[in-house]
């Protein structure tokens, strides 16, 4: 399990086997996958919707990115 804090908020991110996306602890996306996928989800944060992306690797190597309103705000791939 992989987790940021982004803006006082949680991100929390299962790689492997069916991957899932939390966000403050509420599960926001949900997909069994063996090569990696992207997860959407939007939420509201101090008033403004924000866009996140989800995005997982699983081939060659583990890894994600995750953007916020289409900024890369995490990357480890």
């Amino acid at each position: 399990m992989k987790i940021l804090i982004v803006n006082d908020h949680k991100i929390e991110v299962k790689l492997w086997g069916t991957e899932k996306v939390f966000y403050d602890g509420k599960l926001m996306s949900s997909n069994f996958s063996l090569f990696g996928s992207t997860h959407c989800f939007k939420v509201s944060e101090n008033n403004e919707d924000v866009d996140y992306e989800v995005e997982i690797f699983s081939f060659p190597t583990i890894g994600m990115k995750i953007r916020r309103n289409g900024k890369i705000i995490f990357s480890d791939k």
